[in-house]
Order: C-alpha cells, then sequence, then structure tokens
C-alpha cells in the first residue's frame, strides 16, 4: 500500500513531506506564542530534517519518473537489441 507502483513518487514520499511540513508549522506557531521554549526549536530542528529528507525523496523520484533511460539500459529492455559485451561474455564464459 505505501510502496510506490510506478517510478514516480508514492503516497509515502508525499505523506512524509507533508506531516514534517506540517509539524514544522505547530513548532513555528509555538515559538510564535513563547520564543523562549527549547522544546520547539528542538522540535522544529527535527522536522524540519524531516521535512527536507521527505522533498528530497520526493522530488528525486519526480525527475526519475520523467526522465528516459539510457542508451545502454536498452539492451536489457529489448530482446532485439544486438548482442553486447554482456552476452558475448555469457556465452563464452
Amino acid at each position: 500500500m505505501w510502496r510506490s507502483r510506478g517510478p514516480g513518487p508514492g503516497l509515502h514520499d508525499w505523506a512524509s513531506t507533508g506531516v514534517g511540513l506540517l509539524f514544522c508549522v505547530a513548532a513555528v506557531f509555538v515559538l510564535y506564542t513563547n520564543p523562549s521554549d527549547g522544546i520547539a526549536w528542538a522540535a522544529l530542528a527535527f522536522f524540519a530534517l524531516c521535512a527536507l529528507v521527505g522533498a528530497t525523496s520526493l522530488l528525486h523520484k519526480l525527475r526519475r519518473g520523467r526522465s528516459r533511460p539510457r542508451a545502454s539500459t536498452w539492451s536489457r529492455v529489448c530482446p532485439f537489441a544486438p548482442p553486447g559485451p554482456t552476452c558475448w561474455c555469457s556465452a563464452l564464459g
């Protein structure tokens, strides 16, 4: 359920980024009401890192989902590709 079915981002990536950002907003609200609260600073730092990791994963999967495969991968995908060095090595070895 949490895993992505395709090359793009899944529900887990969107949820981890969103939840991290929501907790950052909550920590900023606590800091606004009580600026000397040390727990709020720690929560803001922790959840900002969580949101950063989620956003990095999300952007990486969004870029990977749109990119076209490189020419070197077609020999593994297309059965009619000309034989490469891996075919010769497996035939000889």
